[in-house]
């Protein structure tokens, strides 16, 4: 029955997707609207890196258990949604001197994929990624908010964010 109604929702959207216009830079939101989209949309990406370190928190938590654990919940989804407020300023000033300039949205993709490569390569990435292999160094690293996990990712949310700025 599952197979069948995830059958049924993906003809469904794949016969919208085909009348759909592309949208560029912040899809016509304002900041307020962007953030609030950005920042569920990363919450769910990141949440499957993140539940190993919400399960283990929410095991050790003895004292002031629900506002312990809505803390760690709304700091979570407070780090991604500001990460959405560089997002949507870069993607409207990308935005704004590609629509000026139509043959650099080609080249401004290019430079930030080249770059979010070689990010991938750093001793940063490296150590940041060895605090969140781990759930527990991870707690103890960033703490229970979790803000820390926006080092592991900047390549892939910098490169959406172009993506979406040069429309493609």
């Amino acid at each position: 029955m599952l197979l069948l109604v995830a059958a049924v929702a993906w003809l469904v959207t794949a016969g919208r997707a085909g009348t759909m216009v592309g949208m560029t830079g912040t899809m016509g939101l304002s900041l307020p609207g962007f953030v609030g989209m950005w920042g569920l949309m990363m919450s769910a990406m990141m949440l499957p890196s993140v539940a190993p370190v919400a399960s283990m928190y929410q095991r050790s938590v003895r004292s002031y258990r629900a506002l312990r654990l809505a803390g760690f919940t709304g700091g979570y989804l407070l780090a991604w949604a500001g990460a959405g407020i560089p997002a949507f300023l870069l993607t409207a000033l990308v935005a704004r001197l590609v629509s000026d300039h139509p043959g650099w949205a080609t080249a401004v993709a290019v430079v930030v994929f080249a770059s979010c490569g070689v990010y991938q390569l750093t001793p940063l990435k490296t150590r940041c990624l060895k605090h969140c292999r781990s759930p527990l160094s991870l707690l103890l690293h960033y703490g229970p908010i979790g803000v820390g996990c926006g080092m592991c990712a900047p390549a892939s949310t910098t490169a959406r964010t172009a993506l979406a700025a040069a429309g493609r």
